[in-house]
């Protein structure tokens, strides 16, 4: 909010979204001194009808003009699996308002995508806050279709598309030890 104190974006995946759908991400405006409630929140954002959201959440920078990024990982009707939604959340006046700018799925059965996400981190040196995120689910190094889990991680570089298919990760690091799910943390 422009205020210059840390305000927090916190997941709660088992809570009931009014529409349907499981989980929300909480945003709550600092300064923080002692003890605080969720309620009033200043916002919550819920996850839509068939989609989960909330079980990891990773702030992902504000931009100059004052909007906050969030990444929270979910499931997504989009891919029909395991998903990062990437929240933009950001004054208009004096309202506080969000939506969910991008996803970045799978359709892989069992995936873990979102397990772990990485944000506030520049990979590429253009300024931009871009996104790591694990999936200790996925494949085998050299064959990331292989049937044993490794683990992965999957960098994207923003500006984020609307929806990204892991698949078209800027980057993918995989692990070639079989069940160290690589890219839990």
């Amino acid at each position: 909010d422009g205020d210059g104190a840390t305000d927090l974006a916190v997941g709660d995946p088992s809570v009931s979204a009014p529409m349907g759908g499981t989980g929300r991400v909480t945003l709550l405006l600092g300064p923080f001194d002692g003890t605080a409630t969720s309620d009033p929140a200043v916002l919550d954002v819920y996850a839509s009808p068939g989609e989960d959201i909330g079980a990891t959440v990773a702030s992902l920078g504000t931009s100059a003009a004052g909007t906050v990024h969030v990444a929270a990982a979910g499931t997504s009707k989009v891919f029909g699996g395991a998903a990062v939604l990437i929240i933009e959340a950001g004054f208009s006046g004096e309202r506080l308002s969000a939506s969910i700018e991008s996803e970045i799925g799978t359709a892989a059965s069992g995936s873990a995508l979102g397990t772990a996400i990485v944000g506030r981190i520049d990979l590429n040196g253009d300024g931009l806050e871009d996104l790591l995120t694990g999936d200790p689910s996925g494949g085998c190094a050299p064959s990331p279709d292989a049937a044993t889990a490794c683990g992965s991680v999957h960098a994207f570089m923003a500006p984020f598309a609307t929806t990204i298919a892991v698949e078209e990760a800027d980057t993918t690091l995989y692990s070639t030890h079989p069940l160290d799910e690589f890219g839990r943390s």
